[in-house]
């Protein structure tokens, strides 16, 4: 099978070893290293039970044949039995099917046995530890890889609500009735020792390790964004490898036999759901058997002809030339499954171009004071064709990202934009409140960009160390710190009460009209004293670049403004990154484009960074809102 996967490499896809966005980070390295002894680390008790073969015959599966064939080799295809629906609600991945191997069965039982005999506070239950996911991750040599499983213990805790949404009392209706996961739960957040919850197990070191994440030393990399990372302190299983699959467990469903509560939902295991490496190695597997010596059954041509239906150009044309010396019926079967595939693909693409070119017509048209002539119509074909992009071997047209190309070429066509700012909430460039406000514009008063809320130091200190990263505003018109409605909302109150209308936001220098509650643009003249601060206290070497430039100037050059909207973000749907790098440029304050891309790309990480600690602190707030009710109670 080496051959195989060789040759599916060179025909430029991408099979599972390859799919690593990187080399293992060094926190991924400390993981996973035995003896690599971390204060964040705790290992459980050496186990007896080794790791089944079958485990081990998986892995090679998985690495030479692909996740289709991997996946047939353990799970089973039947459907489960009716008895699991009452689960159903909190599988994790899928509720997947039986594991074929009793012993493999087991052997993920005796894990969340272990975990449960040696942690006190742990239990097996479908609000505690019920589920574990299966990633591939890189040894510490490049061609080594192995497998572990991220086991997610006190799943539901007390506070526990979907995608941070209000908390509602457990078993209500708003929350799911009977089907609320909450229910029988014994774990809260406020728990001493909640945050004990990850368990990671290696079955190249057969152990178990028991993270930390409060330690201090922890890497907050290998943590989810958002409330799942802060809050509830849940290791991102994508952080760890490439993500396989999920193991389920309820032994309450049979206490005689384990491993029929065992159940297995592995991903991308289905043909239509499959990479196209995987695809093309499972057509190639079938084909070994229908030509091998051995006589195949007919299963295997079943299996064929059913791949061959989801299968694609590139994919057909792969299993074709590995095909070629046999020249017998099965390359004539990939050969006519191609004609058929080609004239359906052919048809399609041409039906879409004409969909996605009269939607971008229709965009475009509201915006224009003259009507779009021939030369325009073929300007607009023509930035369809550049951002098309390949699916599943068809060439795709997006009216989207045609429509981001020519706002980056001209200020003409950049009126859709301007559209969808506005509807997403983004900034507008002034308001009345501009003119009517006395600017604060003392130069040298120094701008402390971490302050400490006056309201909150008069406001008996109640949770404030809870939100001491958090960025806090300052009035623009006498210079007073206040914390932001992710917190306690003591800025509203000085605006109403002071009538100060306009304040800046210390953590990416926004400024927000509390008047007509609105974001303003920051680049406004009137605020010049306070990004000059602001820069100053930041130490930033070059003026900020404006939160949303309209004033950057034309580019003639089509493919010069494709590799520039490209270059900020892949999938081209960035044209507001890519209109500040050129503005960067264009007004000298960028040595090149190169220099440009990066400090927007940077910029548009930090703004993301503080975008997720808002959803936490809007999260912790709403945990921390009845308890402090309940609290002045007593009092």
């Amino acid at each position: 099978m080496r051959s195989n996967l060789k040759h599916v490499m060179k025909s430029g896809m991408i099979p599972i070893m390859k799919r690593f966005r990187s080399r293992p980070h060094h926190s991924v390295r400390e993981l996973f290293n035995v003896k690599d002894q971390r204060t964040w680390k705790r290992y459980l008790k050496k186990r007896d039970v080794e790791s089944p073969t079958i485990l081990c015959t998986y892995l090679k599966t998985l690495l030479n044949h692909g996740q289709v064939v991997a996946a047939r080799e353990i799970q089973g295809a039947k459907p489960i039995p009716k008895c699991v629906e009452c689960c159903r609600h909190i599988f994790s991945g899928g509720l997947g099917s039986y594991i074929l191997y009793p012993e493999l069965g087991r052997f993920f039982a005796s894990l969340f046995e272990n975990i449960e005999t040696e942690i006190d506070s742990i239990r097996i239950h479908p609000t505690d530890l019920y589920h574990c996911h299966i990633v591939l991750y890189q040894c510490s040599s490049s061609n080594e890889f192995d497998i572990a499983l991220l086991f997610h213990a006190k799943e539901f805790p007390e506070e526990f609500t979907n995608r941070g949404r209000k908390i509602h009392p457990i078993g209500s209706e708003e929350a799911g009735g009977e089907k609320d996961p909450r229910i029988n739960t014994e774990c809260s957040i406020d728990d001493e020792d909640f945050h004990l919850r990850n368990f990671v197990y290696t079955m190249k070191s057969n152990r178990i390790c028991l993270l930390n994440p409060k330690d201090p030393s922890f890497p907050r990399d290998l943590l989810a964004t958002g409330p799942s990372g802060d809050v509830f302190f849940s290791v991102n299983a994508f952080s760890l490898g490439v993500y396989l699959g999920d193991v389920n467990y309820f032994p309450h469903l049979d206490s005689k036999n384990t491993s029929r509560c065992v159940f297995l939902s592995l991903a991308h295991s289905k043909l239509h759901q499959a990479y196209s490496a995987d695809r093309v190695l499972f057509a190639m597997a079938m084909c070994e058997s229908i030509l091998g010596e051995k006589s195949s059954s007919s299963s295997d041509e079943i299996s064929l002809h059913e791949s061959m239906k989801y299968m694609t150009q590139p994919e057909l044309r792969c299993v074709m030339s590995w095909l070629e010396d046999t020249e017998g019926e099965l390359y004539m079967l990939f050969r006519k499954k191609l004609n058929q595939v080609m004239e359906a693909t052919n048809h399609k693409e041409r039906e879409q171009f004409n969909t996605e070119l009269r939607k971008l017509r229709d965009e475009q048209s509201p915006f224009l004071d003259d009507k779009i002539d021939d030369v325009e119509m073929d300007l607009f074909k023509k930035a369809l064709r550049e951002t098309s992009f390949v699916n599943r071997g068809v060439e795709s047209f997006s009216s989207f990202r045609a429509s981001n190309l020519l706002a980056v070429m001209s200020k003409r066509y950049r009126g859709p934009m301007t559209k969808r700012a506005k509807i997403r909430g983004a900034f507008k460039r002034t308001c009345p409140h501009v003119n009517t406000t006395t600017i604060f514009r003392d130069n040298t008063k120094h701008l402390d960009v971490t302050p400490k809320c006056l309201s909150c130091d008069d406001d008996d200190g109640a949770g404030k160390e809870d939100f001491e990263w958090c960025p806090k505003y300052v009035c623009m018109t006498c210079n007073t710190y206040c914390c932001g409605r992710y917190i306690k909302g003591h800025m509203m109150k000085h605006a109403k009460e002071k009538t100060h209308a306009l304040a800046m936001n210390l953590g990416d220098a926004s400024v927000w009209c509390y008047e007509c509650m609105e974001a303003l643009d920051t680049f406004h003249p009137a605020f010049d004293s306070f990004r000059y601060r602001y820069a100053k206290a930041k130490n930033l070497t070059k003026t900020l670049i404006p939160l949303w430039v309209w004033n950057a100037r034309d580019v003639e050059d089509m493919d010069m403004a494709l590799t520039l909207l490209s270059a900020v973000h892949e999938n081209c749907t960035r044209p507001d990154l890519a209109l500040k790098a050129l503005h960067l440029v264009q007004t000298g304050k960028a040595k090149d484009l190169n220099e440009a891309v990066c400090d927007v790309i940077d910029l548009s990480k930090e703004k993301s960074k503080i975008f997720f600690r808002q959803k936490t602190l809007a999260f912790t707030k709403t945990l921390l809102a009845p308890k402090r009710s309940l609290e002045k109670a007593k009092m």
